[in-house]
């Protein structure tokens, strides 16, 4: 016998319909442990009447001051001359053999070994006068002034690995993962990759993943290289706030930047460019949509990440698709059947749900992706809109008991569409929660895994629960799949 639909008849509150439905109505520092000479000198300094001898470290500061100044700035009794990208450095061996690179080039079998004046040749383009001024004395100091260091981060990082400064490489690194940020994850990223920072890479690909869709700025999709953005939507940690629809805007404005590099528009102002300009493509090309085109073919790739048979479930985004003109109809006819077959396969009782020996690997490539932002610590009831086969999810954030829960709702709260009454239906979910710091990096975290659920009709199951450490927003990024999964 064929699967029952209905609408359910309990009256509730009414619920809006835009992109989602909304049902609701100091640390302190960890001292450093001190080593046993400078225990030693403290211990002496407070055994001895004389006040000059009681402050020994700030006299070896001073030192190094004087070094600095004296030998690097002033280049007194210099004993070699490096000239580069049309300066000269009056400079010193002994401190330069600190570097492999110039241990090498002075103390091995070099012609440079005898001369007092040495030109480099600069291969890396990334290195700048401002860079080498703080590589070079960076061997004269124990302390780099983080002010310039900044300003020039990966500049001097590409210094540093060009002359094996190892304890400065360290010191960019560190500073680029305390300045990850909209505008300069993207640089960060593409440096770290060139010069094998692992650990900045990964942390720049996380920053993306979380806040790509949750920036309001125009600055990354003008800054996102094509290979960083493929990388970002494959991967299986992507954050999408709120659908997928939300995801197809962004790409429309990031491909707007790479046909128009120099353009500089606030954001709103460049949602209307963007619009305006795939309008007048449409009356130019007609038939031929734009990524059909000699422009857009390029950009082709990117666009079939996009999970386009949860975009054809909602009348609004096949609106949208059609007035852009921008995806062509042969990626999107063969969808329009198969979800055809599928809506008959479920409405008829062939099709169950998803089987729980699904992989995440195969879970992931096929779910539908959706996002949530829970501003404050108050109650949350909501719906994400499109077609869902007749089972209508429900989610919920409980502020007196902290937990996130989803229901499949049959007969308790109204929906404008009819439910799928079966007595039980397969769902495979994958709900994760996460807060960021000021920074934008994920603070804490509560994953739940892949979840598969017999849903009887009105049955609701706790996903998430909270305890005090957590702080407001909350971010939700969800993974659903209502139906199984084609072999093809």
């Amino acid at each position: 016998m064929g699967t029952l639909y209905s609408t359910p008849a309990v009256e509730s509150d009414l619920i809006d319909d835009v992109i989602e439905e909304d049902l609701t109505t100091n640390t302190e520092a960890t001292p450093v442990k001190k080593r046993k000479y400078e225990e030693a000198d403290e211990i002496e300094a407070e055994a001895c009447s004389d006040e000059q001898f009681a402050t020994p470290r700030k006299k070896m500061k001073s030192t190094s001051d004087y070094i600095y100044q004296t030998l690097y700035v002033n280049g007194e009794n210099s004993d070699i001359t490096i000239n580069a990208l049309g300066e000269s450095w009056h400079l010193h061996k002994i401190y330069l053999c600190q570097s492999p690179y110039f241990r090498s080039m002075f103390k091995g079998d070099w012609a440079e070994k005898e001369k007092t004046e040495v030109e480099i040749d600069l291969p890396d383009e990334m290195i700048t006068v401002e860079a080498l001024n703080i590589a070079f004395g960076s061997l004269y100091s124990y302390e780099v002034n983080t002010i310039e260091l900044n300003k020039n981060l990966v500049e001097v990082l590409a210094a540093s690995r060009m002359f094996q400064l190892d304890g400065l490489l360290v010191h960019c690194e560190e500073s680029m993962l305390q300045l990850i940020s909209a505008e300069t994850v993207c640089q960060f990223h593409q440096a770290a990759k060139r010069y094998g920072l692992e650990v900045v890479q990964e942390k720049c690909l996380n920053w993306l993943e979380r806040n790509l869709l949750l920036c309001r700025t125009s600055v990354l999709a003008k800054d996102l290289s094509k290979p960083l953005l493929l990388e970002l939507l494959c991967s299986p940690n992507f954050v999408v706030m709120q659908v997928e629809m939300d995801i197809y805007n962004f790409l429309k404005i990031w491909l707007y930047f790479q046909l128009h590099p120099n353009c500089n528009f606030t954001l709103k102002k460049l949602v209307i460019e963007t619009q305006k300009y795939f309008q007048q493509e449409k009356k130019l090309n007609r038939i031929t949509k734009f990524l059909e085109t000699s422009e857009g073919v390029p950009y082709a790739d990117i666009f079939k990440t996009l999970r386009l048979k949860y975009m054809l479930g909602d009348l609004k985004c096949i609106e949208l698709l059609a007035k852009d003109s921008i995806i062509p109809k042969e990626w999107l006819l063969p969808l329009y059947e198969k979800q055809w077959q599928k809506m008959l396969t479920v409405y008829t009782g062939d099709d169950t749900g998803p089987q729980n020996t699904l992989t995440d690997v195969v879970f992931e490539k096929n779910a539908c992706r959706y996002g949530r932002t829970l501003v404050s610590d108050t109650r949350y009831c909501w719906r994400w809109t499109g077609f869902s086969y007749g089972i209508d999810i429900i989610v919920t954030y409980n502020n007196r008991t902290k937990t996130l829960s989803i229901k499949r709702n049959t007969f308790s709260q109204p929906c404008s569409f009819a439910v799928c009454l079966q007595s039980q239906r397969s769902v495979t979910v994958k709900f994760k929660a996460f807060n960021l710091d000021e920074k934008g990096q994920e603070h804490l975290c509560k994953d739940t895994g892949l979840v598969n659920w017999n849903f009887r009709t009105d049955e609701e199951i706790q996903l998430i629960t909270f305890d005090d450490t957590w702080e407001f927003p909350v971010y939700i990024s969800a993974r659903i799949l209502l139906a199984s999964i084609d072999p093809s």
